[in-house]
């Protein structure tokens, strides 16, 4: 039903990979905030 692009690996990593990403970012600014 088109649901299985979403379950390549390149993009789960790429999207880890992104929330990851925010996740550092915003701790940051709490940090410095």
């Amino acid at each position: 039903m088109g649901s299985n692009k979403y379950l390549n690996s390149d993009y789960l990593y790429a999207d880890c990979l992104y929330f990851s990403c925010l996740s550092s970012v915003i701790k940051f600014i709490c940090k410095i905030s």
